[in-house]
């Protein structure tokens, strides 16, 4: 395949497509025209209709003449055309008769569609020939035939069109990831490198996108030194991950998602003839047309196949469950798109068989498929499983993996010898990069072990010798590797050769460390000493506190019994029943609350704070482990105990919205107003943070309705938080209309006010928001109250622009000619900055004494809306008829400059000055 796919760029144009120059598109269209067919063949409009389908014709004629690499066949086609014009100039009494009227109305339409979509060079120059060409022969028959030939082909090319676009947007997508991948290795450390990542992906997407074929960014904020400097380097990591094969894989990945969710209870299963049959018909009726629309056709043969052995005879068929099978047939669709060169897929071997001849095919670099030929000529694809490798050949490592990835009969895995395998597994790994101990633990590979003891035995015995090679020193990060990837049979072959017990890893991890992470037990009884049960690592985890930290409970339990220290905490101050709270472990939390009850000495442990002063319980909440919390609870943990910063365990419920640990937390929901009595048992639902947030405004803050409906008939409503805004106000500041309905019905006081004296009513017409200041308004909120410096609600939506507002509060009975302690009027608040919305409501009513006032600095609202530089403001006022400050505002234009308000001034002065004519 190419180095990048050829993306073509569609043409880009102003003007809309149009396939009649200076010429509207003409289709029937009965309730305009009438049902007479020939009355609106006679028509004017009729007659446009059939002159505009011959230039129609005669532009698809042109098209295939121009461009159709075979001339006779492109005159044949043409000759077609013709034959089909013709017909239809006939109209009624030719051949089509009466039912003309369907090519004049819904076929007309599609021929205006064609006329256009075969311009657009986003769809391959010979998918469009092919098209044209078939829909020429498929206009030869009847008018009902004609019209769902030309529907199709416009749908044919419309699905075309969508590979390339859908195609081009995952290459895009590829690429992108692949240097944001590449900016996060090279320069993820720099300052504020999140902020900046889009800047340096731009970059060097910039500089590659020729290369890829893809459009550039504008980005001022590109670093161009740097990226420069690092730009062959993006290059070659971008290559690696992005190429033509790595498309097409992503697409039938893609691809074989939708399927596989679509047919998700037939995954994996032995089909009749019978369900296969209608899983076809399943498959043509909701899935094949929106999938060609993206990945080109996919036949439904290949979705449910035949080919594939089931072991079953009397259920032969299969959902697909192979991407490489899907690859070639979207790969084919490309290659006919002419989106990508595709040389023939490799043949890897070549077998005969009782019914014909097999084929291993190769498709990019890493995927293969069985292509199987019988005597008889026909041809099946299918996956590439064990039995199907070539005993004499060598085989790759991404071959081997790929049969055992398809291959589930444990007797066909069985008879793959683990000599020819474990070599693969070596370098495949070196290949990639990855540890052996990884590519051990592949899902096929894992498959292909448990399919026979003496099949695992004998890979662990391969293991051991490659670790044998090694120093003694250099053979626990080996073991550790095993532990890393999860393998714990393997671990605890390699455990018993020779080697240092002190060993420990950049991160002070001991083997031991290594064992307790994976909760690989037997490993752990292994290497279990004293001097190991208290070591620590980088962190000041002892290996109970790692397996604590990773949910390892019977690890936890066999530690606890071997002596480890239960009361060590790491230098986060984390205990080991802290870090299993904090995982959800239930049971080691079961395990170690039962330890700790047993001595009244260690109860107090329960309670023990990490360095932030965090207890077990707050983890627990915060984490929703609602069967922990009660634990925690029953053996007395304290409830109402804060971390340094205040935070409850209620606090981190409420912020999650945790309900249901909050009724845990306060069985009993009444006794908390006013009490000054602390309590241990029950929380409180008052209790604040340093910056005054009580869990009420946490749930606010979060949007949590069920917690705040829970706490609130249970909280102080009248607490503020620093910013002295209460849990209604917050609710209003975040335009949250159901969160304010919630604390309003818990009896909210909608006259509160803050220090200032802003009131919940002005606070929601700060921000317009007219849904809450209706519900406040309806709550018994006082329209005309007003703020320490004398500004209503209605004044403070006029200044915030909020025109529907304003209208709402004046149809409540705000006064609109209340001024503020400057004497500023709402209407000279709009005027001033510039609201016209909110003027034309002002001076809508019937009389508008304040149009004339002036403010406590002699400033009229014309003169204000003048000063700011409002033309339009300054003309609805002076339609209103204001006047006053005209001549200021005429000097204070001039001096300005501002000519836009000047000549509306001096308009409105000439016709003052100009003599008025004698009434009659």
């Amino acid at each position: 395949m190419r180095i990048t796919p050829l993306f073509r760029p569609q043409a880009r144009t102003d003007a809309p497509a149009q396939p009649y120059p200076e010429q509207t598109a003409v289709r029937y269209e009965r309730r305009r025209d009438g049902s007479s067919v020939r009355a609106f063949e006679k028509s004017a409009r009729g007659k446009q209709l059939i002159q505009q389908y011959r230039t129609g014709i005669e532009t698809l004629q042109r098209f295939l003449r121009d461009n159709h690499p075979s001339p006779a066949r492109a005159q044949q086609a043409a000759h077609a055309l013709d034959t089909f014009h013709q017909r239809v100039r006939e109209g009624a009494d030719g051949f089509f008769s009466g039912h003309v009227t369907r090519l004049y109305g819904e076929g007309k339409a599609s021929l205006d569609t064609l006329c256009v979509a075969i311009t657009d060079e986003a769809t391959p120059l010979s998918t469009r020939i092919d098209i044209l060409e078939n829909l020429a022969e498929g206009l030869q028959v009847c008018s009902e035939g004609s019209l769902a030939n030309l529907v199709m082909a416009v749908q044919e090319l419309t699905l075309n069109k969508g590979l390339h676009t859908h195609a081009q947007k995952v290459w895009e997508g590829m690429l992108d990831q692949a240097l944001r991948d590449f900016s996060q290795a090279r320069h993820g450390d720099s300052e504020h490198y999140e902020i900046n990542e889009i800047h340096y992906v731009n970059g060097y997407r910039n500089l590659l996108a020729k290369k890829f074929q893809v459009a550039g960014r504008d980005d001022q904020f590109v670093d161009r030194p740097t990226v420069n400097a690092h730009a062959a380097d993006a290059l070659a990591f971008a290559e690696a991950r992005v190429a033509p094969d790595a498309l097409v894989r992503n697409l039938a990945e893609e691809c074989l998602a939708e399927l596989q969710e679509h047919f998700r209870p037939h995954l994996g299963c032995a089909l009749t003839e019978e369900t296969a049959y209608r899983l076809h018909a399943e498959y043509r009726d909701h899935l094949e047309t929106g999938l060609q629309s993206r990945f080109g056709p996919i036949p439904a043969a290949v979705v449910i196949s035949g080919h594939e052995p089931t072991g079953s005879e009397e259920a032969p068929y299969s959902v697909i469950a192979d991407p490489a099978l899907l690859m070639r047939t979207i790969a084919k669709n490309m290659k006919t798109q002419g989106l990508i060169e595709k040389e023939k897929c490799a043949v890897i071997d070549t077998s005969k068989t009782q019914d014909g001849m097999r084929r291993i095919k190769r498709i990019g670099t890493g995927d293969f498929y069985v292509k199987e030929t019988t005597r008889a000529g026909d041809v099946g694809y299918r996956s590439v499983r064990v039995p199907d490798l070539p005993p004499a050949a060598e085989w790759s490592s991404e071959l081997l993996m790929h049969a055992l990835a398809a291959t589930k009969d444990p007797e066909e895995l069985r008879g793959l010898d683990p000599a020819r395998v474990w070599p693969l597994i070596r370098s495949a790994a070196s290949a990639s990069g990855t540890p052996w101990q990884a590519a051990l633990m592949h899902p096929a590979l894992q498959r292909y072990r448990a399919s026979s003891p003496s099949i695992e035995s004998a890979l662990a015995g391969m293991a051991v010798e490659e670790v044998e090679k090694l120093a003694e020193e250099d053979r626990p990060a080996a073991v550790a590797q095993s532990l890393a990837a999860g393998d714990a049979a393997t671990a605890s072959w390699l455990v018993g050769l020779p080697m240092p017990a002190s060993w420990k890893d950049a991160d002070g991890n001991t083997l031991l460390h290594h064992a307790a992470a994976a909760g690989a037990n037997a490993v752990v009884s292994l290497l279990t000493t004293p001097a190991l049960l208290q070591s620590t690592n980088a962190r000041g985890d002892t290996p109970l506190l790692q397996a604590a930290r990773h949910g390892r409970t019977q690890t936890v339990s066999h530690l606890l019994g071997a002596g480890a220290a239960l009361g060590t905490r790491n230098r986060q101050g984390e205990t080991v029943l802290y870090l299993a709270a904090q995982a959800g472990d239930v049971a080691s939390v079961g395990i170690l609350v039962q330890t700790l009850t047993q001595n009244r000495k260690d109860r107090g442990a329960l309670d023990t704070a990490s360095n932030t002063g965090r207890t077990p319980l707050m983890a627990a909440a915060a984490n929703g482990q609602e069967a922990i919390v009660k634990m925690l609870r029953s053996a007395g943990a304290n409830v109402a105990v804060a971390s340094h910063d205040g935070t409850t365990a209620l606090h981190e419920a409420a912020r999650k919205g945790r309900v249901g640990i909050a009724r845990l937390l306060m069985p009993a929901r009444q006794g908390y107003l006013g009490s000054l009595r602390p309590r241990t048992d029950r929380a409180n639902p008052d209790a604040h943070t340093i910056d005054r947030t009580t869990p009420l405004m946490e749930a606010v803050r979060h949007a949590q309705y069920e917690m705040a409906a829970f706490l609130a008939p249970i909280s102080d409503l009248s607490r503020t938080d620093a910013s002295e805004r209460c849990p209604l106000m917050q609710a209003i500041a975040r335009q949250d209309v159901r969160m304010a309905k919630v604390l309003i019905a818990a009896q909210a006081d909608v006259l509160r006010e803050q220090p200032d004296g802003t009131t919940p009513l002005m606070q929601s017409a700060k921000t317009g928001n007219t849904e809450m200041m209706a519900l406040l308004l309806q709550s018994g909120a006082k329209v005309n109250a007003l703020t320490k410096t004398e500004n209503s609600a209605l004044g403070i939506a006029a200044k915030r622009g909020h025109a529907e507002a304003v209208r709402l509060l004046l149809a409540a009975g705000a006064k609109p000619d209340a001024g503020n302690d400057r004497e500023l009027t709402p209407l000279m608040y709009a005027a001033r900055e510039g609201h016209t919305d909110v003027l034309r409501v002002l001076l809508a009513r019937e009389d508008v004494e304040e149009l004339d006032w002036s403010s406590e600095y002699d400033e009229s609202a014309l003169m204000l809306a003048a000063m700011s530089g409002h033309a339009d403001a300054v003309q609805l006022l002076l339609d209103a008829g204001a006047r006053t400050g005209l001549k200021r505002s005429l000097g204070i234009a001039g001096e300005a400059r501002d000519y836009a308000v000047l000549n509306v001034l001096e308009r409105a002065q000439r016709a003052d000055r100009a003599p008025r004519r004698a009434a009659p």
